[in-house]
């Protein structure tokens, strides 16, 4: 059996710190699950697996024509082959279909409502850390129980991503007629439902799929199944099918990029958005990351006053032990004469501690100037030091060259400006691009 990535807690007690002591919990079972699951999830933090579901509702309104998009999915026309067809299937369809999912697409697009939905697209991005195989597997399982009496069919693709890597999916086409054990022909089947005579109206749609959150609960199931089968092969992956923002994470994400655009990017042709989503993934996979100025500025000025409260506190520090403030400098700070070796010694940390703090201040003040003068940038940092400091930069040249030619571009300015008796304010820097 494969060893589970989790730690193992003895789900009998769990230590609970207070401010002074330290306590032994007992906790009922459903609350130690519930504890259990949090304190995994901090202890553990798996890496992620690249994939996704995405829903389009398709009606004759906006295009959706069920039997070419059949065709596609099954590669039956001959301009649709392909060699990346891998596996096809289909599900819950009536008796008049004859188990052929193309006579049920043909009779939805002659016989559902025009300003209905024809069929849903559902769009399954398979984790490449599984086996074709075990994708599908996985795949009808999923389907059995989420499209539980709804007609449907599927195609398993497995063509290469922009990465070169492979992009096993799946393309599921499914109606939102639940079957209701009511034999019927194919013209009344797609009609609107007869409460009172059931046989004599359409089958009942399955309004749950209205639902906005309906996207949402299909992505936490599949994530679910995904993991279930990630943890029996014993790896150390886990998939969240949640947004980069809900998950906590500070990424940018990637906008959505159409076939027809991967497309021209594997002839050559780049497309604005392609350029885009290649960007944001050169900065995914670099060893750094970008944030923009602006950003790094206000934390600049959170790290700037933090260190000037830790001044005040070393300042009365200085204080207590005979210090006094320098008439001449209102930064320094003299002490009164002591024999006293443990008061010099004292003296000696508080003061060199003091300097750094003054050294910490100056430091950042003149990095938030240069970040005020060089305006709105992307700029790309370490991801494991504070970037609230200059050490943090990677390019340290090219924003010291961004620096400079903000202050020649601001001389300029201001030599226009005295040339014709203008007086200019001083404000933040702006963005010339």
């Amino acid at each position: 059996m494969a060893k589970s990535a989790f730690p193992r807690i003895s789900p009998l007690s769990l230590r609970v710190r207070s401010r002074d002591t330290e306590t032994l919990a007992f906790l009922p079972p459903f609350l130690v699950v519930a504890t259990l699951r949090e304190i995994i999830n901090m202890l553990v933090t798996p890496q992620r697996i690249v994939t996704n579901i995405r829903l389009d509702p398709k009606t004759r309104a906006n295009g959706g024509r069920a039997v070419r998009q059949h065709q596609y999915n099954f590669r039956a026309r001959q301009q649709d082959r392909s060699e990346d067809l891998m596996a096809t299937g289909w599900g819950n369809l009536p008796t008049w279909a004859k188990n052929d999912p193309k006579n049920f697409w043909e009779a939805a697009d002659e016989f559902e409502g025009v300003n209905r939905r024809v069929y849903n697209d559902v769009l399954i991005l398979f984790p490449r850390e599984l086996s074709l195989e075990e994708n599908t597997e996985l795949l009808k399982s999923y389907l059995s129980k989420e499209l539980k009496d709804l007609p449907y069919s599927f195609a398993v693709h497995h063509s290469s991503s922009l990465d070169g890597g492979e992009n096993p999916h799946c393309h599921v086409m499914m109606s939102e007629r639940k079957l209701d054990g009511v034999e019927r022909t194919p013209e009344i089947f797609f009609k609107r439902p007869n409460y009172k005579y059931p046989e004599k109206g359409g089958v009942k749609k399955d309004r749950d799929w209205n639902d906005r959150t309906k996207l949402e609960r299909l992505r936490v199931s599949w994530a679910d199944e995904v993991n279930v089968v990630l943890e029996r092969k014993g790896l150390d992956k886990r998939a969240d099918l949640r947004s980069y923002k809900r998950q906590g994470i500070d990424i940018e994400p990637e906008p959505k990029m159409e076939k027809k655009a991967s497309d021209l990017l594997k002839v050559g042709i780049l497309t604005k958005k392609t350029a885009k989503v290649l960007q944001l993934r050169e900065r995914r996979n670099s060893p750094g990351q970008y944030l923009s100025s602006d950003k790094i500025l206000k934390a600049v000025k959170d790290n700037k006053w933090s260190v000037y409260r830790e001044l005040d506190v070393a300042k009365k520090a200085q204080y207590e032990i005979g210090g006094y403030r320098s008439k001449t400098n209102p930064d320094e700070v003299l002490f009164h004469p002591s024999n006293d070796p443990f008061i010099h010694g004292r003296r000696k940390q508080l003061t060199e501690r003091y300097q750094k703090l003054q050294d910490r201040i100056q430091a950042l003040k003149d990095y938030e100037k240069e970040l005020m003068l060089i305006g709105t940038k992307d700029l790309k940092i370490h991801k494991d030091i504070d970037y609230s400091t200059k050490e943090a930069l990677i390019d340290r040249e090219h924003f010291d060259s961004l620096v400079q030619d903000s202050r020649r571009h601001q001389d300029r300015v201001r030599a226009l400006s005295s040339s014709k008796g203008l007086k200019l304010s001083r404000g933040r820097g702006k963005d010339d691009n």
